[in-house]
């Protein structure tokens, strides 16, 4: 028996996405849209510090100090909008999918119980969103190298993102197994994170 168990749903989603062209579509357009928007934060903090630096008469490299906790705090609000609107969308029509293709009633004769199949989904659609959030890391080591950020801030909020992934790609899911459409599923999907939101 091997320890590493053979997951054949999740190789078969991976395996699907990896051969949709639009898959590679989104990825670089979202990835792209993202590195912007973070590179914008960083020349905006960058500006901010130099003009209060300026005025304080502080020149040189010293200007500089510390200034990875001004960008910091301007990144990661932006990487957590960003699971926020893509997880949902990414997650929503992983179920819906097959009971639209009428490929589900297949699924469930397999030996596959029905928590393995959601789970399998679940990972499935988790990778491409963390792979996303890879990029980002580069950008957030330069930011730490800088100063101001603490290293138990920094693995904190990677933690958080994680946790937020999990917990987004969960209510989408629990959309997409609840609801007969693709449609409803997404729609519900915001509106519940829109609840979320607004409760918190």
């Amino acid at each position: 028996m091997s320890l590493i168990p053979e997951l054949p749903l999740l190789r078969r989603e991976l395996t699907e996405l990896a051969n949709r062209r639009r898959t590679y579509v989104v990825r670089v357009v979202g990835a792209v849209i993202l590195l912007f928007f973070v590179f914008l934060a960083y020349s905006k903090s960058m500006s901010m510090r130099q003009q209060v630096m300026n005025t304080a008469g502080v020149s040189g490299t010293m200007r500089y100090m510390g200034i990875g906790g001004d960008i910091f705090s301007e990144i990661i609000p932006l990487l957590f909008y960003t699971i926020q609107v893509l997880m949902p969308a990414l997650c929503c029509a992983c179920v819906t999918t097959e009971k639209e293709n009428n490929t589900l009633g297949t699924l469930m004769l397999t030996r596959l119980s029905s928590g393995t199949i959601i789970l399998e989904k679940f990972g499935s659609r988790l990778v491409p969103m963390l792979t996303l959030l890879l990029l980002t890391f580069p950008v957030l080591a330069h930011v730490h190298t800088l100063g101001g950020v603490d290293t138990d801030l920094l693995i904190a909020t990677l933690w958080l993102l994680f946790c937020e992934c999990l917990l987004f790609a969960s209510i989408a899911i629990a959309c997409s197994t609840w609801f007969t459409t693709t449609v409803a599923a997404f729609v519900w999907s915001y509106a519940l994170i829109g609840v979320l939101a607004a409760l918190s």
